[in-house]
């Protein structure tokens, strides 16, 4: 028997084009108490498909990809959390030979490995369980929308033309909240609040590579040409334009109608 014969509720496919059923309070209450935000939200027409993630989710991207040093940090607790494998504790052995065998079908491990970095770098990771796979899907096109009291009415993935956007019910989405923040429906990256520091980061490695162009080589006096035959503008251009291009440490070759002094004390040690 497949997975799906043994899972409880019937497997319900994703809309697209238009919002899935939704019933109010089902399979459970959501009281009285209201989302100020979502209603002024709803009530006013304003993010009538979804509520907006916190933060930026591609300058988190962009930061984990260019800085080895955020990508570790980030990488490393998520290979530890999915290396040692999974345990399926049941009496029916029928159901953990299915289970057991559908992990190892769709790679468990990374699964859940790329599961977890999504929800790190971008704040919430998300799976869909289509009844006997499950797929991850992209933190930056998958968003969130509640009523104003807080239950999930839909998951919508975005394609950017609403007749092929995607929305999903409530259970064909398992999301991962990492850091949840007051009543948003998102959590928040670890690299939101790091951001700063990264950029403090890179402008220092710029100010320094700035000083080191500018101080690290050494300054020359240069006379060029000789009593007799003293150079022109075109000439002196070229030689500067020589000099400008050297890379510190170079030798420098010249003839005998150039004499090159290095003047002292313009170098400085780093």
């Amino acid at each position: 028997m497949a997975l799906r014969d043994y899972w409880p509720f019937r497997r319900t496919f994703a809309t697209v084009g238009s919002n899935p059923p939704y019933k109010k309070d089902e399979p459970r209450s959501y009281g009285e108490g209201v989302i100020k935000r979502l209603r002024l939200q709803q009530k006013y027409g304003i993010g009538k498909d979804f509520e907006k993630p916190i933060g930026d989710g591609r300058a988190y991207m962009d930061t984990y990809l260019s800085d080895p040093l955020v990508r570790t940090l980030i990488d490393l607790p998520c290979l530890y959390a999915s290396k040692d494998g999974w345990d399926i504790v049941t009496d029916d052995e029928a159901l953990q030979e299915s289970i057991t065998a559908m992990f190892s079908e769709i790679n468990i491990d990374q699964l859940i490995y790329g599961w977890l970095r999504n929800g790190r770098i971008f704040g919430t990771g998300y799976l869909e369980w289509t009844g006997d796979n499950l797929v991850l899907r992209s933190s930056q096109n998958m968003y969130i929308q509640r009523d104003e009291n807080g239950q999930i009415m839909h998951y919508y993935q975005r394609i950017d033309n609403p007749s092929e956007d995607v929305r999903f019910e409530e259970d064909e989405i398992i999301h991962l909240l990492n850091n949840t923040f007051d009543d948003y429906a998102y959590g928040l990256s670890d690299i939101h609040p790091i951001l700063y520091l990264v950029d403090l980061k890179d402008y220092a490695e710029r100010d320094v590579g700035t000083a080191l162009n500018k101080y690290a080589v050494s300054r020359f006096d240069i006379s060029a040409g000789l009593p007799d035959m003293p150079y022109g503008p075109d000439k002196i251009n070229e030689i500067v334009s020589a000099f400008n291009s050297l890379e510190p440490g170079e030798d420098i070759i010249h003839g005998n109608d150039i004499e090159v002094k290095e003047l002292q004390g313009t170098q400085r040690a780093f």
